[in-house]
């Protein structure tokens, strides 16, 4: 009886385990996600945006040496 009882504690603990790296891997997906929206909401993504393009701008418009 003993043994069976310590197989069924260890299928749970791989379980529960399965389940903690599934719900890890959901928020490691969405994360990035919802830092961008609030930064958006705060106006510094767009700033952000708006810089990288302006820069781009001047290195295609820059004469070569």
């Amino acid at each position: 009886m003993g043994k069976f009882s310590s197989v069924t504690v260890s299928t749970t603990r791989e379980e529960e385990d399965e389940i903690e790296a599934e719900k890890w891997q959901t928020v490691m997906r969405i994360m990035p996600r919802i830092i961008e929206k609030q930064l958006e909401r705060k106006g510094v993504h767009k700033k952000k945006q708006e810089q990288s393009k302006s820069q781009r701008t001047e290195k295609n418009t820059r004469e070569p040496y």
